[in-house]
């Protein structure tokens, strides 16, 4: 049904310090109703972009991460499209005061690895989180897509 919608709410709330006082307050406001779809905001089209930028997960991949002498080995393996050997990616991890590191992509067997910097997780850590992203040229447009990673992390 088109037309206004009239919404009204009663609010009540307490401001205290050492003495409460009740405060109250009703509220309104008119929005309007119209049938049909809305036409898209001039944004829309960003928002999306945006979007698609987030990180996603991969149902049809599997990661796995091994500590190594240094470093910390991940493997990739059924991506239906990612980074290609050779290409550089970025790891964002997850843990708070951990920073990006940039890494090479190798085939490894059944799909990719990357090696990362040991710093990219606690020593204690059970799993290996964060997001991975494709690199791209200067001016080129941005990755596809980044993967959001969850690894367990093997000693």
């Amino acid at each position: 049904v088109a037309g206004p919608l009239a919404l009204t709410a009663d609010l009540s709330w307490g401001i205290c310090r050492e003495v409460c006082v009740p405060q109250k307050r009703t509220v309104a406001l008119t929005l309007p109703v119209t049938s049909g779809a809305p036409a898209r905001a001039a944004a829309w089209s960003e928002a999306e972009a945006a979007t698609r930028l987030l990180p996603m997960r991969e149902r049809s991949a599997t990661f796995d991460a091994a500590r190594t002498g240094d470093g910390i080995r991940l493997t990739i393996a059924g991506l239906k499209a990612g980074p290609a050997p050779g290409s550089w990616v970025t790891f964002f991890p997850a843990a708070n005061g951990k920073p990006s590191v940039v890494a090479r992509i190798e085939e490894a067997a059944g799909g990719l690895s990357v090696t990362l910097p040991r710093t990219v997780a606690a020593d204690t850590a059970s799993q290996l989180l964060g997001v991975l992203v494709a690199a791209h040229a200067p001016g080129a447009p941005p990755p596809v897509r980044a993967l959001a990673v969850e690894a367990p992390l093997s000693r």
